[in-house]
């Protein structure tokens, strides 16, 4: 127990560590965007498309190792919606198609 340390010293100490661990958990898992981007017009021109346009979320929303992006491919009317590995998981690599979503106009 901490029963020699004063209760105002505790409270900086414990605020401090709060501040210390969001300023470097928040900031440290964005994504690298430009890096996602690339992959997924790599992704959508391994299928046999021609992507025209691509936007990647920042992180991984529902911590699943993946990043959602959305494609735009040349003559298609909807985009592509699809999934890039996160930097910040180990098995996680490349893009697949989203399951479960489909765009609409």
């Amino acid at each position: 127990m901490m029963a020699n340390v004063p209760p105002k010293t505790m409270i900086r100490e414990t605020m401090a560590s709060i501040v210390l661990c969001t300023v470097l958990g928040l900031g440290g898992c964005y994504e690298d965007s430009r890096s996602l981007e690339s992959t997924a017009k790599a992704f959508v021109q391994q299928l046999g498309s021609e992507p025209v346009g691509v936007s990647c979320m920042n992180m991984d929303s529902d911590n699943d190792g993946y990043v959602s992006c959305t494609v735009s491919i040349k003559g298609a009317a909807l985009p592509l919606a699809i999934e890039c590995a996160s930097r910040w998981k180990i098995a996680t690599s490349g893009c697949k198609l989203q399951r479960g979503k489909q765009l609409q106009r």
